[in-house]
């Protein structure tokens, strides 16, 4: 299961919304994940994450071997804090959980450890999540953001402090065809940007559909996996066919995947992201 956790950890949605990281589980049985949102290029899983006998540290880096990110996870897989360098630390991600391993809080700080943004994530009894309040620099509490759910479909609703509806995010799950779809919608109800995910008989995504309508962009993942049923390498195309860029996953003797390389069309290395274990006595 960690496999597929560190695939959808660098499955794209750039999102830049703070709020939409626990409140939509995955609707679909094909697969056992939760489906969440990203915090930009990074997407938060509390519900699958097994204990394991390591502890993770991720570390990304560019085409010049310079640091780019630094990650830090628990010992229950979960990410405990972000790192985003240029020379040195210019952004600080730190996630804080509840006794059940639910998301409560994700706070970005200056190296200085001064408030840029804060989420926080409030539950029932049952730990089921209610609501997300966002909050800025100056600490007013800007948006706040509810969930509608049902069988096959969940709404994300987010309104400001007045009580005005702000863009929205929607997913929606075909059991038959084995496909997610998720929506990101305007106040008018207009689609902004999709993503469209379809899944093999092993509930492995097959291929990835993305679109902003913004721009008229379209980008068409498709993924291969080895005999071990893991990610080995992930093909970007535009929506003519042409290949913009490919990642290749590489994993250990025992199966932990080790590295990530970001590629161009022309095989030229992009970015690498690395793996590293802390294993437990």
């Amino acid at each position: 299961m960690l496999f597929r956790f560190l695939f959808y950890c660098l499955l794209g949605i750039y999102t830049n919304s703070l709020f939409s990281q626990t409140g939509c589980e995955n609707l679909s049985s094909v697969y056992d994940l939760k489906k969440t949102s990203q915090i930009k290029f990074f997407k938060i899983s509390s519900e699958f994450v097994k204990t394991y006998d390591y502890r993770l540290k991720l570390t990304a880096y560019d085409s010049t071997g310079r640091e780019k990110s630094l990650r830090n996870f628990n010992k229950d897989g979960l990410v405990t804090e972000i790192n985003l360098y240029f020379m040195n630390v210019i952004k600080t991600q730190k996630y804080s959980y509840n006794q059940n391993n639910k998301l409560t809080e994700i706070e970005i700080q200056s190296p200085k450890g001064i408030m840029f943004e804060k989420t926080q994530f409030f539950y029932n009894d049952l730990n089921k999540l209610l609501k997300a309040s966002h909050f800025i620099e100056s600490g007013e509490n800007d948006k706040v953001i509810s969930y509608i759910k049902n069988s096959d479909e969940c709404i994300e609703n987010a309104v400001d402090s007045s009580g005005n509806k702000k863009n929205y995010e929607k997913w929606h799950v075909n059991y038959e065809k084995r496909i997610e779809e998720h929506l990101f919608l305007d106040t008018k109800d207009q689609i902004i940007k999709s993503e469209t995910i379809e899944f093999n008989e092993a509930g492995n995504p097959i291929k990835r559909i993305y679109e902003n309508k913004s721009f008229g962009q379209v980008n068409v993942s498709e993924y291969d996996y080895n005999a071990n049923e893991q990610i080995a390498i992930e093909l970007t195309k535009d929506k003519l066919g042409t290949l913009k860029k490919q990642q290749k996953y590489i994993y250990n003797e025992n199966g932990l995947l080790i590295e990530t390389q970001l590629l161009n069309s022309e095989g030229v290395p992009i970015s690498k992201d690395v793996y590293k274990y802390e294993f437990y006595k």
